[in-house]
């Protein structure tokens, strides 16, 4: 946001960068669940505009109804494993992802 780019300069976008810009972002690196999920054009979730994903609406409501069931509506939630035994897959240049999250009540 903000960089000038000049004729004949190459740009590249890094996706695993996207929403991540810590000028548009408070700490872009922090699970916010009450951050605004789509402010202006900078928010990258969905894509925007032609290229907006078709399914974002049921996406968001899917994950509004999983989090108030499992995390709102449960006393007691935890991790069933320590953090550090979460099993994860890496994707070059796009970082690494849980392949689950176990958890007891």
């Amino acid at each position: 946001m903000g960089v000038l780019v000049r004729r004949g300069e190459g740009v590249a976008s890094a996706l695993p960068a996207a929403n991540r810009d810590p000028g548009a972002f408070a700490d872009p690196g922090r699970l916010d669940l009450t951050r605004e999920a789509a402010r202006g054009g900078g928010h990258f979730a969905y894509g925007h505009g032609a290229h907006r994903c078709i399914g974002a609406a049921l996406a968001n409501l899917q994950t509004e109804v999983i989090l108030e069931q499992l995390l709102l509506r449960r006393d007691g939630l935890t991790l069933a494993v320590e953090r550090g035994d979460l099993q994860r897959v890496g994707f070059a240049g796009d970082g690494t992802y849980a392949i689950g999250l176990p958890v007891r009540f």
